[in-house]
Parts: structure tokens; sequence; C-alpha cells
């Protein structure tokens, strides 16, 4: 029963793409990061998550190097970190 979720996001992303509608799929009920993952593997174009998820997400070491080198980088080009 785990994988059934990601399965049925597979099918129901490749269904999409066969007929080449424009629809998309948001995916939610997320409880931690592996979940969102798969679910984006598996052809999840939009998810909502917690803000408890999105810490988790953040947390993570490479992701906040990744932030921080978006932010360097951002400030290098734009002279200042707004949009």
């Amino acid at each position: 029963m785990v994988g059934i979720p990601y399965e049925l996001i597979n099918n129901v992303a490749h269904n999409i793409q066969s007929t080449d509608s424009e629809t998309r799929i948001l995916a939610a009920s997320f409880k931690n990061i592996d979940q969102v993952l798969k679910a984006v593997r598996s052809g999840a174009t939009h998810v909502t998550v917690g803000s408890d998820v999105i810490d988790l997400f953040l947390a993570n070491a490479n992701i906040s190097k990744a932030v921080d080198n978006f932010a360097s980088d951002w400030y290098q080009i734009h002279g200042n970190y707004e949009v």
C-alpha cells in the first residue's frame, strides 16, 4: 500500500502527457520531505506543504548552501536582496 499514491501520480502524469493535456497535478498532505520528493519524481507538478515540512527542507545543509549561494548571486547581480 506504501507505493500506491506514487503509482497513481505516475499513471495520471503519463495519461496527461499522452493526451497532450494542459492539466497539472497538485499533490498534498505531506508529512515529510521524502514524500514530497517521491510525489514530484512520480509526476506531481505542484505540491502543497505545511510550514513544518518547509522548515525540515530548509534545515537540510545542501538546501541552506543553495539558498545562501542564490542570495549571494542575486546581490552580485542586483546590488540588493529585494525583488
